[in-house]
């Protein structure tokens, strides 16, 4: 009932309630004057009347110069189509067809900023386009390594924009306002909570021994090895305007990326001039630049990716 007073007032103008009131007060004004003999208290009545009409005047007014103002701030009302006749089977079918092809998968992780002495909780929600999806699934995998550090992290699909936009909105939010280690940082933490770790054969398709997923499959598995959340957070990183360069061991793969900041004590590969911070991607509580010993030793080979080049599905 409230709402539908609301609604009524709103398309009426809100001045409507002192209108009635003026228009009552003039009518027992009037009644007194010519019937009553009251003088005195009819003529008190209809300057009260007069005045609640003049008010209700400048209220009208200035509620026009308030909509005014809000209209450029409000967005525009949704359009509720009208109700049509019955679809045709065929029609039916299709859309249901349409609409089985996407499924969504949902991140959930905490992110602790000790520096800071906070913590968070956030979730992600991704769209997956299983049409896209099954397109890499069909794809030949890459035995070229030296191709493939460049090419599977350039394959940023729309899933991947996605979880990019949502990481970019925390990092602006006003309640976390992230710098740049941080807004890495979060990322970083998303994929090694959010996506369990597991081996190719576990989990891969046909449960091959060894399987680079591109980033829309590990989106939609939601789990994969060390290469698999390697490829996708560099991928991620990208499409929010990061440089990276992923990290192959002779048994791991990791990524190293290149901050405008200086990491105290933070192990990084110094390319072209560049300082590349090593991530772990694998387990939690990994932070920026630190790295397991047995890779201190070992020479990795690397590629260095720029966002420029990242192929965006349409």
């Amino acid at each position: 009932m409230l709402e539908e007073l609301t609604i009524f007032f709103k398309k009426t103008g809100s001045p409507t309630i002192i209108y009635l009131a003026s228009f009552i007060l003039l009518c027992i004004a009037l009644y007194g004057i010519f019937y009553g003999g009251l003088w005195l208290t009819a003529l008190f009545l209809s300057v009260l009347g007069l005045s609640f009409a003049l008010m209700s005047s400048l209220f009208s007014k200035r509620n026009v110069e308030e909509d005014e103002k809000l209209s450029v701030i409000l967005p525009e009302p949704l359009t509720i189509p009208e109700v049509g006749p019955e679809k045709p089977e065929e029609e039916k079918e299709s859309e249901e067809t349409e609409s089985n092809s996407f499924e969504e998968r949902t991140f959930i992780w905490n992110f602790a900023l000790p520096w800071r002495g906070e913590s968070f909780s956030f979730q992600i929600n991704v769209i997956v386009d299983l049409k896209t999806l099954q397109e890499y699934r069909d794809k030949p995998r890459e035995t070229d390594w030296n191709k493939a550090l460049v090419e599977y992290p350039r394959a940023a699909t729309k899933e991947v924009f996605q979880i990019a936009y949502q990481l970019r909105q925390y990092s602006a939010d006003i309640r976390y306002h992230f710098f740049p280690i941080e807004e890495v940082c979060n990322a970083a933490t998303m994929i090694q909570q959010a996506i369990p770790y597991s081996y190719d054969f576990e989990t891969a398709p046909n449960h091959v021994k060894e399987y680079w997923r591109y980033p829309i499959e590990t989106i939609y598995d939601a789990t994969g090895d060390c290469e698999c959340k390697s490829i996708l957070f560099a991928s991620l990183l990208l499409a929010m305007g990061y440089k990276v360069a992923l990290l192959l061991f002779s048994d791991h793969m990791a990524l190293g990326i290149a901050l405008p900041v200086e990491i105290p004590n933070g192990y990084f590969y110094e390319i072209n001039g560049e300082k590349y911070y090593y991530y772990e991607t694998t387990a939690e509580n990994w932070f920026l630049g630190e790295i397991p010993e047995k890779y201190k030793v070992e020479i990795p080979i690397y590629r260095v990716i720029t966002p420029g080049y990242l192929i965006r599905s349409q």
